[in-house]
């Protein structure tokens, strides 16, 4: 009697002890983790290479610039540029072209992507909202593409306008 008295108790502790437990689920905060990467569909008829910059606490990033090597091409292609994880970028700076016999090239698309999500979309020629051209820029309108000066101080470049620094910095 003994013996099935301990046995009943034992099923008993056993099946009460799988029904008492309780799942504690945890709230889990996703930390979300900035990554921007900014794309340029571009026509380079020489090789080249470029230089972003980017802002970030009030400043531009001069002494870390980012370059990208460019391949000659008579056809578009994608550039990208992945800026460091962890960068919460407040506005853009291209130098779009550090090879002196460059002398024309045709944007089609500069846009900013934070995880792969668009804040900037800056294709079909949209760019030229987000972005200001500086003085080594003129505009080939039998071609529709920019001539480049590079006799200037800097090479050509592009930055980002109030529009694009308040949509990276919402």
């Amino acid at each position: 009697m003994k013996k099935i008295f301990v046995m009943l108790i034992s099923v008993l502790a056993i099946v009460s002890c799988g029904k008492d437990k309780t799942e504690v689920k945890e709230n889990v905060t996703e930390v979300v983790v900035d990554k921007f990467s900014l794309e340029i569909d571009a026509i380079y008829e020489k090789n080249d290479s470029i230089n972003v910059f980017y802002k970030m606490d009030s400043y531009f990033q001069y002494e870390k610039p980012i370059s990208a090597l460019i391949k000659a091409s008579n056809l578009p292609q994608k550039i990208k540029v992945d800026i460091p994880e962890g960068i919460a970028i407040e506005n853009i700076k291209i130098e779009v072209s550090n090879n002196k016999e460059q002398q024309n090239l045709a944007i089609q698309n500069i846009s900013i992507l934070n995880n792969g999500k668009v804040v900037i979309d800056g294709s079909n020629s949209k760019y030229s909202e987000y972005f200001l051209t500086d003085e080594s820029f003129t505009w080939d309108l039998e071609k529709s593409r920019f001539k480049l000066n590079h006799s200037n101080k800097y090479p050509p470049g592009l930055l980002g306008n109030e529009l694009t620094e308040s949509l990276l910095t919402k």
